[in-house]
């Protein structure tokens, strides 16, 4: 039985997001890492888009990167759709209306890491980054999405539950299949 889930635009601030960004980057302490996460770089691709000259300057850099084909593909076959964005193909969404399972697992696990933290530091300020990232990374997974839909309604005024059932559906979604989930 497939299950069809109506999901309605996650209401994020663009400008939440890039504050996000910026944190994500200035924390990140890895020496080994050249480059920040392509889902990172993606989020912030698909955030900065209405700016169409910053955007192709930052697409000019993001295509010098290992992994540009990666980043361009989540920014806008993923990030930019979720945030209401027209992606560059008018048809794009008769041809593959979701990406992969791999994909999304990265994007869910940018979302788990976001909720960990979240609820290690009782700090809820990217609370709605952290929906948009779930909602988004549970593209391919349409059981646990509906699960995630019916938490953001039932925890809308408490956000700690809110997050932590969140990072369980996360964790159940990761631990299975698609068509398990």
């Amino acid at each position: 039985m497939k299950l069809t889930v109506f999901v309605p635009r996650p209401s994020v601030d663009l400008k939440l997001l890039v504050r996000f960004v910026i944190r994500q980057l200035s924390e990140t302490k890895e020496p080994d890492q050249t480059e920040p996460s392509p889902v990172l770089v993606a989020l912030t691709l698909a955030a900065l888009s209405h700016d169409h000259d910053f955007y192709n300057r930052l697409i000019d850099v993001v295509s010098s990167s290992d992994s540009a084909e990666k980043i361009l593909r989540i920014s806008k076959d993923l990030f930019m759709p979720a945030l209401g964005q027209p992606a560059d193909e008018p048809d794009r969404s008769e041809k593959n209306p979701f990406l992969d399972e791999t994909t999304c697992g990265e994007v869910l696990l940018s979302a788990l890491s976001e909720g960990e933290r979240i609820l290690a530091e009782k700090d809820f300020e990217f609370l709605r980054v952290f929906e948009f990232l779930t909602r988004t990374g549970l593209s391919c997974y349409s059981f646990r999405l509906y699960q995630f839909e019916a938490i953001l309604r039932s925890f809308q005024h408490e956000p700690e539950n809110l997050v932590r059932k969140g990072v369980e559906i996360i964790r159940a979604a990761l631990g299975s299949p698609a068509d398990d989930n």
